[in-house]
């Protein structure tokens, strides 16, 4: 870069401009048009007398059009609080190469003034892209500027104005081209580490330059497990730049290796609400996930991220939250509070169509609490429209089974069974069977429909002596409840398994009338 000039690249391009125009008309035949309005124009603009300058060069302009006076002019009436005169000039100055920098300069300048704070970052942006490219050290890589460019014209107009101040004092000053290097570095730095968030959070933030050293320091103090020194940093740091959130992002890390687990949390929470008042929904999502991640049992903020996500019509997570938070309530001891958000939940998961597997998830959990609670007609209920959801649902289908025999519903209970028997055997689950079946049989040793069908079962396995043992129970009561031909066909399957003793087996039967 040549010499600086206090006004920045504006103030080199005006400078450039003014031997440009003194050129032309000493030198170009046109330049005589112009000569005593041109002239007097650059005298009083070196005399600092704008307003004369501004109305000389206006008609030089009338008269011939040339970039060096479109650049005086437009830069003369940004300069002179008439920003919206300069947008014209200043954007016809732009097209010359040798103007360029300067011109995107001035025009930031011009629109920041009229509060057109979008506009004025774009060109603000150019210009440095236009400085990055003049610097010999970038080599072929792309500016940093070229890169954040569309991000950083993307914000929120709170951002936008805070960034239109920061670069309009950026290029200004003796040593404006230093402190674009400068910041060129940081900002590299920043963006590989924090991304283009925490950029904008550096752009935006008060002292940015100073947060930077800051910020170093505080890293470097909890790499060595100094947090004493890196608490006492950041709490300077806060003083001079109180809304930079990375500084209060550092102070929860530091309570967190502490030990101040509860302090940490409140930090973490305070600045993802922060997030929320910014409208910077993603990144306080962001937050109150990580916060979920340490504090799993903190009800107030996953209302908070709930709310968040309602508040976007992310329903997918919203329920997951809903259902967690209902697991919260559970394993707190709130198990009223547990079943109605989890009836919540089933709501919100009919109302948006959520998948059955997700619905079914949740009329199980209320489902246990009902068990839990020994309302067993509500839990069957629900165990009831869970099959109709889902017809293969082997859990459900069990505690039909459970529910049925507690109530003393023996023939339903066995139907139940069978639904469920059919499942496994459709997907030839042969060892399912067995142990479900001697499961049941140890919990209800009297049902003969259990033993019947654990007989069956053996048998085809071929374990006889299983098959036999259990036949004789089923015959003993079929017996005992005076079911003679039901006992007599017992025994006769028994016979024909050849058991030992088949004597006494087949003198029964005689006895029986068999």
């Amino acid at each position: 870069l040549p010499e600086s000039d206090p006004l920045g690249p504006m103030g080199e391009a005006m400078s450039y401009a003014l031997g440009a125009l003194a050129s032309f008309i000493m030198e170009h035949p046109d330049g005589m048009k112009i000569a005593s309005d041109g002239l007097l124009a650059m005298e009083m603009h070196r005399q600092v007398q704008y307003p004369e300058a501004i109305a000389a060069y206006q008609k030089a302009d009338a008269k011939l059009r040339h970039p060096a006076i479109k650049m005086n002019l437009g830069a003369l009436l940004a300069l002179s609080e008439h920003p919206n005169e300069a947008i014209r000039p200043l954007t016809e100055a732009a097209e010359d190469r040798n103007l360029t920098i300067g011109a995107q300069q001035a025009l930031g300048m011009a629109n920041a003034a009229m509060k057109r704070y979008r506009q004025a970052v774009r060109h603000f942006l150019q210009a440095l892209q236009g400085i990055s490219d003049e610097d010999l050290t970038q080599g072929s890589q792309p500016s940093i500027f070229t890169e954040l460019a569309p991000e950083l014209t993307n914000q929120n107009d709170e951002y936008l104005e805070i960034m239109a101040q920061r670069f309009t004092d950026l290029m200004r000053g003796r040593d404006w081209g230093q402190r674009i290097g400068d910041m060129q570095r940081q900002l590299v730095e920043i963006l590989r580490e924090q991304g283009i968030k925490g950029v904008i959070d550096f752009l935006t933030a008060a002292e940015s330059d100073r947060l930077a050293a800051s910020v170093a320091l505080i890293d470097q103090y909890i790499r060595k497990n100094l947090y004493t020194l890196a608490m006492d940093e950041a709490h300077r740091a806060v003083e001079f730049s109180p809304n930079y959130l990375p500084i209060h992002h550092r102070m929860a890390e530091v309570m967190m290796k502490e030990g101040r687990v509860r302090q940490a949390i409140t930090k973490y929470n305070s600045i993802a609400r922060t997030y929320l008042a910014r409208g910077e929904n993603d990144r306080a999502s962001e937050m109150l996930r990580n916060v979920l991640e340490m504090a799993p049992l903190d009800i107030a903020v996953r209302e908070a991220y709930i709310s968040l996500l309602e508040e976007e019509e992310r329903w997918n997570e919203a329920l997951d939250q809903y259902v967690g938070m209902a697991d919260v309530h559970h394993q707190l001891g709130n198990f009223e509070q547990a079943r109605e958000t989890f009836v919540l939940s089933e709501r919100i998961a009919q109302r948006t169509n959520a998948a059955p597997d997700k619905l079914v998830q949740i009329k199980h959990r209320i489902a246990d609490i009902d068990q839990m609670r020994l309302d067993i007609r509500r839990a069957q209920k629900i165990y009831e429209e869970i099959i109709q959801l889902d017809a293969n649902d082997e859990r459900a289908h069990r505690m039909l089974v459970d529910l049925n025999y507690r109530q003393g519903n023996q023939v339903e209970a066995v139907r139940r069974l069978d639904k469920l028997l059919s499942i496994y055997a459709r997907s030839k689950q042969v060892q399912r069977i067995v142990k479900l079946l001697e499961e049941l049989v140890a919990l209800y040793p009297n049902d003969g429909a259990l033993r019947s069908r654990l007989a069956a079962i053996y048998q085809q396995m071929k374990r006889v002596p299983e098959a036999i043992q259990q036949l004789d129970a089923l015959g003993e009561l079929q017996l005992e409840a005076g079911l003679h031909k039901e006992a007599a066909n017992t025994i006769r399957q028994i016979i024909g398994l050849k058991p030992p003793q088949v004597e006494d087996y087949e003198q029964l039967l005689a006895q029986l009338g068999g």
